[in-house]
């Protein structure tokens, strides 16, 4: 998927459509979910370490899913 992709409307997470999420956050250009037994998942840009993927994240092509 392009991550340059501007939707204009919500759209599902797949990877997250069965968990009950309690609480989410977003910033510019990455989101953060917490479920009800307090597991964290996180996507989006990178640039700046938003993720916790480390500072070589963005050197490789790490996909981590839920």
């Amino acid at each position: 998927m392009n991550q340059n992709l501007k939707l204009l409307h919500p759209r599902i997470c797949i990877p997250l459509k069965d968990e009950v999420i309690k609480e989410i956050s977003c910033g510019y250009g990455f989101t953060f979910a917490i479920n009800h037994v307090g597991q964290t998942y996180c996507w989006g840009s990178n640039e700046c370490g938003q993720l916790g993927l480390g500072p070589d994240s963005m050197n490789s092509s790490i996909v981590r899913n839920p």
